[in-house]
């Protein structure tokens, strides 16, 4: 099983960072500060997306605010794994439900059941 990890950095790196720790022993785990180091990786998070099984994004309540922004990575991330049909597993950090500013194209990320 391989997992990728999504997150923005302000408000969910430290759960995302003590995610990798709790099972980088037992999965393949993606977090990009362990695995990204020098030059172009825009390719190499295309590729570690399309082949995980598991697409874990952690949710905040401001984790959309910055989705209409040409580069935002939270975006474009999440809309590989809906492309490719991840099992996306959301995980809530301070909040109990979706913030109502999930971008339309987003919207079937609500769907998955997530960990609170």
């Amino acid at each position: 099983m391989s997992v990728f990890i999504s997150y923005r950095r302000d408000g969910g790196k430290p759960v995302a960072e003590s995610i990798y720790q709790s099972l980088c022993d037992e999965y393949n785990i993606f977090l990009d500060t362990e695995f990204l180091k020098n030059g172009y990786f825009y390719s190499a998070i295309i590729e570690r997306i399309e082949n995980c099984s598991d697409f874990i994004v952690i949710i905040t309540e401001t984790v959309f605010d910055r989705c209409t922004e040409p580069n935002d990575w939270i975006f474009h991330e999440a809309q590989i794994a809906l492309r490719e049909n991840k099992n996306i597993i959301p995980i809530f950090v301070g909040i109990q439900k979706f913030p109502s500013n999930v971008p339309e194209p987003l919207k079937e990320i609500c769907r998955h059941n997530g960990i609170f």
